[in-house]
């Protein structure tokens, strides 16, 4: 899928691009600090487009505006498109975050 493959996450994984919060964030700061947590969440992205975990409905110039994902060790994943542009290679960036098993169920069933 071409979507899949013009996908990464922004900044250095995923996250708020600062290191502070203000009163009143509801975002939390980006526990992927390290080059392979960074490749690990830029494969989540990737795969979960490839494997169709996104909502058919909602897109913006060619790729999926929400997806989710459950790792190999258990864990699941949400994230959103933020930045998609357009061109002769569109590409597109993610953030994304950690969910409990219980959002997880109590989102996608």
């Amino acid at each position: 899928m071409r979507a899949a493959a013009s996908t990464r996450t922004a900044g250095r994984g995923f996250g708020l691009p600062r290191a502070r919060r203000k009163p009143g964030d509801i975002a939390t700061i980006c526990p992927m600090v390290t080059d392979d947590e960074h490749a690990f969440a830029t494969r989540w992205v990737q795969e979960a487009i490839r494997n169709g975990q996104f909502d058919s409905q909602d897109w913006r110039n060619g790729f999926p505006r929400y997806i989710w994902y459950r790792a190999a060790n258990g864990s699941y994943w949400f994230g959103f498109l933020m930045n998609e542009g357009a061109g002769e290679v569109p590409q597109a960036q993610y953030k994304g975050w950690p969910i409990s098993e219980n959002e997880w169920h109590g989102i996608f069933g």
